[in-house]
């Protein structure tokens, strides 16, 4: 057992697993494709490419078809300057605390005294680590399109239900993705360095002071993200170029089963936003900063932030956030601050659609 942990904790060891379980997807993803299938098999494959195309076919359309209910709906009308009030009252307190930031600062004014915890600045993950970490993702991905996001010819037949099975998949994705990725790192960096998750930012001294700081500075930098929330849309609108529509929303919006809601928003303003901040501000910021710098490694971590989101109209204010996220980190030394606002920033965009919901 004592020799099978250190071939695991071996770079090289992980390098070649990480390479194998990659070129093993796409040797297994091509051959498919080169071997004659039998009938079935190919029934089922174009079955299934068929079924996915129109499943985004037809959440494009129900996203126009919610979009032109919401304008006739004189309801939501009625209700929507409702909404607008209290996005500028949220506009107005921001400005306020903007006000008050500047103003402080100018003043050389302290008004939050948290001492920085220092612990999570002598990470020992270094880049070869991070490539490695990065391969181990990378091939954690691939194995959960080959079987979740696949063609999916082995389990399929006649009787195969995508839709039917579209929560499960998306809950084995989070699962394989997300969670396992992370309790690996936390594994990985206690079994190599012997350092525990205060490492990686997860250090919850003063937790309530944390908590409330983060929610001032997302308070602060509120106008900020709502102008360039503004901008994109009236930029978009004007160029006639559609904004992508996040893959989640759509369910929220059509699924009837309280279970499968309350799932998804689990998942989003819950799994999400820590998965994301252990591996872009505990890890990633930590790593490069150790190269470039606090502020560089800020831009650098928060542009792949944005990036990796995948919605080039929102990418700007994305990065903005990342950057908010950064400077939590930096500020206090812990994550806290920063899943906090990211958890706050996700719900208000979850319940958003959970209103629209209740006018359909």
């Amino acid at each position: 057992m004592k020799d099978l942990k250190i071939v695991f904790l071996n770079n090289s060891s992980w390098f070649l697993l990480s390479i194998f379980l990659i070129y093993s997807f796409l040797f297994f993803y091509n051959i498919t494709s080169i071997i004659p299938k039998t009938q079935q098999l190919k029934e089922i494959s174009k079955s299934a490419s068929i079924i996915r195309d129109s499943l985004e076919q037809e959440d494009i359309t129900y996203m126009e078809k919610v979009e032109t209910d919401l304008k006739n709906n004189p309801s939501f009308k009625k209700n929507y300057f409702i909404f607008v009030g209290v996005v500028f009252c949220g506009l107005g307190l921001g400005c306020i605390f903007l006000f008050l930031f500047i103003l402080f600062r100018f003043l050389r004014i302290k008004v939050f005294k948290i001492e920085k915890v220092k612990i999570s600045e002598y990470l020992k993950f270094n880049i070869l680590d991070l490539i490695k970490f990065l391969l181990i993702y990378g091939s954690f991905y691939c194995v959960v399109k080959y079987i979740l996001l696949g063609e999916l010819l082995f389990f399929g037949g006649e009787e195969y239900d995508i839709k039917g099975f579209m929560g499960v998949n998306i809950c084995l994705a989070v699962i394989f993705m997300n969670l396992l990725p992370c309790w690996f790192l936390i594994r990985y960096i206690r079994n190599k360095y012997k350092q525990g998750i205060e490492y990686l930012g997860l250090e919850f001294s003063k937790i309530t002071k944390k908590i409330f700081f983060g929610i001032v500075a997302y308070i602060t930098c509120y106008p900020l993200i709502l102008f360039l929330l503004a901008g994109t849309f009236i930029i978009t609108e004007f160029l006639k170029i559609k904004i992508p529509t996040h893959p989640i929303v759509p369910m929220i919006l059509k699924d009837t089963s309280l279970a499968n809601i309350l799932l998804f928003v689990f998942i989003a303003c819950i799994i999400g936003p820590i998965t994301e901040e252990i591996f872009f501000r505990g890890l990633l910021y930590p790593v490069i900063k150790k190269r470039v710098g606090a502020v560089l490694a800020a831009v650098v971590s928060s542009a792949l932030f944005a990036c990796l989101h995948f919605n080039i109209p929102l990418v700007l204010s994305i990065f903005v956030l990342g950057l908010l996220f950064s400077y939590l980190y930096e500020r206090t030394g812990s994550l806290v601050s920063s899943i906090t606002v990211h958890i706050l920033h996700n719900s208000l965009m979850v319940t958003i659609v959970l209103l629209i919901k209740l006018y359909l």
